[in-house]
């Protein structure tokens, strides 16, 4: 590195630093690069890529740079985002997950440019665990809640996205584009549903259940998630044999953990 390309610490502002809600503390900018990124506004992208790209050379710095890299990077990628640069987006967000990667914000973040990239079935796992994560400790974000259930209206699995904004609906009062993308998804489940074997019902998932098999009862086949819906079947004995509205799986579940409930149909 030359002397030109030493590293130098800027302070920001106190007031930049309250509006990014990090520390005023030096950030490290390569000397060459200080007018380029305290531009009016400062350029985040470009700041995220300097204090990280020391981090890299300095690891002793992560415990002191790591959080200030994830939350500049999350602003950054949230301008790039907007801006429909969405790979620009995701690099950056790669880089303050090394640091933070458990972060949620991040982490739907993330999701959110995976779809912008096209890539929709990645981005709605990271949605999806997201959920899950938030879910382990009894909390629901309810723009995640919507991002994803949009999510999955758009990868025609209607059912589980009403599923989720019945959740948020549980907690607080749905307001008007809440209340209708629910109409909208009751509409597609309506229009997409097939009618299910005589004797069979559509019902939903009250919490996490086992699914065993039906040749070996003691053997766990798969789990059926909150929220779900399903299709069950014959019953015996306390325990109701239920398919997935795909198929791909089948089982034994306690019939205690299902609650039995028609699908919206269209008048």
């Amino acid at each position: 590195m030359t002397s030109t390309d030493a590293y130098v610490l800027v302070t920001p502002s106190e007031s930049l630093c309250g509006r990014l809600g990090i520390p005023r503390i030096g950030l490290p900018v390569r000397s060459s690069r200080v007018d380029a990124v305290l531009t009016n506004p400062v350029s985040l992208a470009q700041l995220v890529t300097e204090v990280d790209d020391f981090v890299q050379q300095h690891p002793e710095s992560a415990d002191r740079y790591g959080r200030v890299i994830g939350t500049i990077a999350s602003l950054a990628a949230r301008e790039q985002t907007k801006a429909g640069e969405y790979d620009q987006a995701e690099a950056l967000l790669r880089r303050g997950l090394v640091y933070g990667p458990s972060n949620r914000t991040l982490r739907t973040s993330h999701g959110l440019a995976l779809w912008g990239q096209g890539r929709r079935e990645e981005a709605l796992a990271e949605f999806l665990s997201v959920i899950e994560e938030a879910r382990s400790v009894d909390e629901i974000a309810p723009m995640l809640w919507v991002i994803t259930a949009k999510a999955l209206r758009e990868l025609q699995r209607p059912h589980e996205g009403l599923a989720l904004l019945q959740e948020v609906a549980a907690v607080s009062r749905p307001d008007a584009a809440l209340a209708q993308l629910m109409d909208a998804l009751r509409s597609d489940v309506a229009v997409g549903e097939s009618a299910p074997q005589a004797g069979s019902q559509w019902c939903y998932v009250l919490k996490a259940a086992e699914v065993r098999s039906a040749q070996e009862p003691h053997t766990v086949v798969g789990a059926l998630q909150p929220g779900t819906w399903y299709l069950a079947h014959d019953q015996e004995a306390g325990w109701v044999r239920v398919t997935d509205p795909a198929g791909s799986l089948e089982g034994w579940v306690p019939q205690i953990e299902l609650h039995v409930q028609e699908p919206p149909r269209r008048a």
